[in-house]
């Protein structure tokens, strides 16, 4: 006999949500129009849960422009006296600057340090405070020679729907240099940092940017630098790795002795004879819990289903067919028996 069809509940209006008096504990709801899926949550207080949303926004690199802080929208520039201007993009638009860590700032040449919050004097290089009427101010430790260049530049930036990446200022290893060492230890927030990609780290020694591979090179979390640093000489260095990467795996067969994660939905796929097609498998675009899935010992017999029993211990069961029932419809939560033996969710 052929097996019914599925439809779960479901509405084709743009917009519309299940009420969670609609949905029961482990029923899921689908938005064909916005293509979202729903379910209901339960953790002492019920509500419902969008599956489907998208992963985020982008907003593109800007070169901005010192302002008097007036907002007045008047250019301004060096005198060597003034250390606060407003931030404005190409067209004059006043701009928002969350973290000082988003912006790259060169004075004559010189990559000067971003500070988080408000420091207190005195500070090496610049922070950002809100300025007075709109937008962003920044302000500098010291005040910029007459006629001095200035190149600002906001890097784009993602907002994902979940979870967090930054930009990291790495620790402070300046109390280490006495002019004749020249092999030091990364570190963030107390602990050895070991960078994935080098090349992402800009160091700044003595207020310089350091050109990498000629100034310094990075092995692991040991940073090597050509001449060893004077004794007294400030240190700073940004890490713009974003996120994580993974290592290398071999592409010539061999085993893992770890986990493997395949991260951001990635697919694990299998390719056919020649490579032609594949076959894969994929995660929802929202887990909810982990979840681990522990396949039974030996394969089953002809016609047997796979099954879990709720705790993630999956094993081969016999087909006993199913009790087909309509879920009803979101707007008037009926339910009824279906004739035609398909299991279908109604509509809201």
């Amino acid at each position: 006999m052929a097996k019914p069809p599925i439809r779960i509940r479901r509405s084709a209006v743009s917009g519309s949500v299940p009420t969670t008096a609609q949905l029961a504990l482990g029923e899921l709801a689908i938005n064909t129009a916005d293509g979202k899926i729903f379910l209901k949550k339960d953790d002492g207080s019920e509500s419902i849960v969008e599956i489907g949303a998208s992963g985020g926004t982008y907003t593109s690199p800007k070169i901005l422009s010192l302002y008097e802080k007036t907002d007045s929208g008047t250019l301004d520039s060096f005198d060597g006296v003034e250390t606060r201007f407003q931030l404005r993009d190409s067209t004059g638009a006043v701009a928002t600057v969350e973290n000082a860590l988003y912006l790259a700032v060169s004075i004559n040449g010189v990559v000067q340090k971003p500070n988080t919050g408000t420091p207190s004097s005195p500070f090496e290089g610049f922070y950002i405070t809100a300025n007075a009427t709109l937008g962003t101010d920044i302000v500098f430790s010291d005040a910029p020679a007459t006629g001095a260049d200035s190149f600002i530049v906001l890097a784009g930036t993602f907002s994902a729907t979940s979870g967090t990446s930054a930009i990291k200022i790495l620790d402070d290893i300046s109390s280490q240099f006495d002019g004749i060492e020249t092999d030091f230890t990364l570190a963030f927030n107390g602990s050895t940092y070991t960078p994935e990609f080098p090349n992402a780290i800009i160091v700044n020694i003595g207020g310089v940017a350091q050109v990498p591979t000629d100034a310094y090179s990075i092995s692991g979390s040991t940073i090597s630098f050509t001449s060893a640093p004077p004794a007294g000489t400030s240190f700073y260095a940004l890490s713009l790795e974003i996120g994580e990467a993974v290592s290398g795996l071999p592409t010539t067969g061999g085993t893992l002795s770890g986990n493997l994660t395949l991260s951001n939905q990635s697919d694990l796929r299998f390719g056919d004879s020649d490579n032609t097609n594949w076959v894969g498998f994929q995660a929802p675009s929202t887990v909810l819990s982990n979840i681990l899935w522990t396949l039974p010992a030996a394969d089953g017999t002809s016609g047997q289903l796979l099954s879990t029993n709720g705790s993630g211990t999956l094993s081969w069961v016999d087909d006993i067919g199913v009790l087909v029932t309509d879920g009803g419809n979101f707007n008037n939560g009926t339910s009824t028996l279906s004739t035609a033996q398909i299991l279908d969710g109604g509509q809201f």
